[in-house]
């Protein structure tokens, strides 16, 4: 992100915006807009003068300058507290002060750096709701740095998963939580179950897989696969379920319950595998939550082969530390 807004050079390689190369040009030559993760707003100034800031240093008039300043304080429902100073503001004020002077000179790009971080949980949560229905309004385009998954969830159209530099997948949210393309991806972005397993047999896009003990997993891919090869496959918690018996059932593992949280809404199970010793996750939503299960009981899991996506190997680092990696 500093890169792209000018404050750091790049070692290599060029930055273009609509296809024009910008790397040479000073931040203020972009056309970005650019806030921070502190907000960085100045304390002497107050919300209008802070917001008007931008467009005093690009010398625009004062005619049109406090009818952008008015118009865009209006969007983000500030304008009642224009002469107020930023130690006057609660924390949400203060964000969406800073998020109007990042906007009130139309850039082409907007730049957000972990904007809600410093933020309460239901505010920043209000905060979210508020930045995508802006976003929309004024049809910008942003570039959103966050570790929070589901904030990107959230607000994002297309993600980018990068771990150590290097991109791991790009897609829409769901398509990328839901059909993770390796290790990394699926254990950083939600929680994933993980088995490493042999290819044994391949029809068409389903695989048959053993794991080293000798448990049978079908699975489904798209990508090329040859018999013999060692791979991993991912089964997201809240797609296992408890085994009613029916015959219809693809996958089922046994195994006991370790663990049990009740959060209300969900309730999750740690179960050991019997076979591989695996800890499995299972995330059971509040209304299914009918059995009254208790820690060491016996039970067999069960999952649809279309449950069980295919990591690729070579990808992923041998280190899946979640803490180095960004949406």
């Amino acid at each position: 992100m500093n890169m792209i807004g000018g404050f750091t050079p790049p070692t290599s390689g060029e930055v273009y915006l609509d296809g024009v190369p910008i790397t040479g040009l000073a931040p203020y030559k972009r056309d970005l807009g650019m806030m921070f993760q502190g907000y960085a707003l100045f304390p002497h100034l107050t919300v209008f003068e802070n917001v008007a800031f931008p467009l005093r240093a690009r010398g625009t008039n004062n005619r049109e300058l406090r009818n952008r300043v008015e118009c865009i304080l209006e969007t983000v429902e500030l304008s009642v507290l224009a002469h107020r100073l930023p130690h006057e503001l609660s924390g949400g004020q203060q964000q969406r002060t800073a998020l109007a002077r990042a906007l009130v000179f139309g850039p082409k790009l907007l730049l957000m750096d972990e904007p809600l971080a410093a933020l309460d949980r239901r505010l920043r949560e209000r905060m979210q709701s508020e930045i995508r229905m802006i976003q929309r309004r004024l049809a910008i385009t942003v570039l959103y740095i966050t570790h929070d998954q589901q904030e990107a969830m959230i607000l994002a159209d297309k993600v980018v998963i990068i771990n150590q530099g290097q991109v791991e997948q790009v897609g829409e949210p769901i398509d990328v939580y839901r059909q993770p393309r390796t290790r990394f991806v699926s254990e950083f972005l939600g929680e994933s179950n993980i088995l490493d397993v042999t290819v044994e047999s391949i029809e068409q896009n389903e695989i048959l897989c053993r794991t080293s003990t000798g448990l049978s997993i079908a699975a489904t891919t798209d990508a090329p696969m040859t018999i013999g090869v060692r791979v991993a496959i991912a089964i997201r918690p809240e797609r296992v379920h408890f085994s009613s018996g029916a015959i219809t059932e693809t996958n089922r593992l046994a195994g006991h319950i370790a663990d049990i949280v009740d959060i209300g809404f969900m309730r999750r199970y740690q179960v050991i595998l019997s076979e591989t010793g695996n800890n499995f996750l299972v995330l059971e939503q509040g209304a299914q939550n009918t059995a009254n299960r208790k820690s060491g009981d016996r039970v067999v899991l069960t999952f649809g082969k279309e449950d069980a996506f295919l990591l690729q190997s070579g990808v992923e680092c041998e280190s899946t530390n979640t803490e180095r990696g960004g949406t």
